[in-house]
């Protein structure tokens, strides 16, 4: 099978199925690049917190590796970024609420210890050299869903409290829907 180009030439399917899988793996790479720029702004815009609750969580977990954390007006929801120096990402908002923070410290520094950032970007390389084949996006939700379900059955395990937790995931869950309040830019 070939195409025929506007000059009478014909290009050989195998280097159009290779163009379109070349391209594929260029976008997937793409977001890789895109997800750790994002990353990298998400670090720029955080105020350090208080080391003393991350490292005595650290200690409780186990996790031996260097964990930063901060606050940030860029976040609706407690994140984990930064595969070489991660670093916890709390909402502004929820800086004063120490129920919270201890949940959060809970079931990030679990992904930390499980190497759930490594895992992550495993999963996004494969995705984006496999980015035609289903069962490898099937593989990559389902990891993720289970990732997320060990580390908070892992915080209710050490917070003591399934209940108490589920209403943290439950109220956080409703601040990450609520829409951002509007924001007037004045000129000066």
């Amino acid at each position: 099978i070939t195409v025929d180009e506007p000059s009478g030439q014909q290009i050989p399917w195998m280097t159009i199925a290779l163009g379109l899988y070349l391209a594929g793996v260029a976008i997937g790479l793409g977001r890789i690049v895109a997800a750790e720029w994002h990353a990298r702004r998400l670090r720029l815009s955080a105020r350090p917190l208080s080391s003393d609750q991350l490292d005595a969580w650290r200690q409780r977990l186990g996790v031996r590796a260097q964990v930063e954390w901060a606050s940030t007006s860029v976040v609706r929801t407690p994140a984990l970024v930064g595969l070489w120096r991660p670093l916890i990402l709390v909402p502004d908002t929820s800086v004063q609420d120490s129920s919270l923070l201890e949940a959060t410290l809970a079931h990030e520094l679990t992904h930390v210890q499980r190497g759930d950032l490594l895992w992550n970007l495993i999963g996004m390389l494969a995705t984006s050299l496999y980015w035609f084949h289903p069962m490898v996006h099937h593989a990559r939700r389902q990891w993720r869903l289970n990732s997320e379900c060990f580390c908070d059955d892992s915080a209710v395990l050490h917070l003591g409290d399934a209940n108490w937790y589920s209403n943290i995931l439950l109220a956080t869950a409703r601040a990450a829907v609520q829409p951002a309040a509007p924001v007037l830019h004045m000129a000066r």
